[in-house]
């Protein structure tokens, strides 16, 4: 995974804190990413890269405190 207190790792805590932070947002993640299952099954990396615009947008929010 990634290394303790790296870049990635403090990214990985923000966007996961947030989530437990917005409910809303948490459902709304978890239905992006059942959405892009069905659409891109077996393709993980379509699947990623679908979910990688959300997840920027709440690591923005995060920083900001929003």
């Amino acid at each position: 995974m990634f290394e303790i207190n790296s870049r990635d790792w403090e990214r990985h805590i923000l966007f996961r804190n947030y989530l437990m932070q917005h409910p809303e947002v948490a459902k709304q993640y978890a239905e992006l990413k059942l959405k892009l299952l069905d659409q891109h099954q077996g393709d993980r990396e379509a699947y990623q890269v679908g979910k990688a615009s959300f997840i920027e947008q709440i690591e923005q929010q995060a920083k900001l405190g929003r």
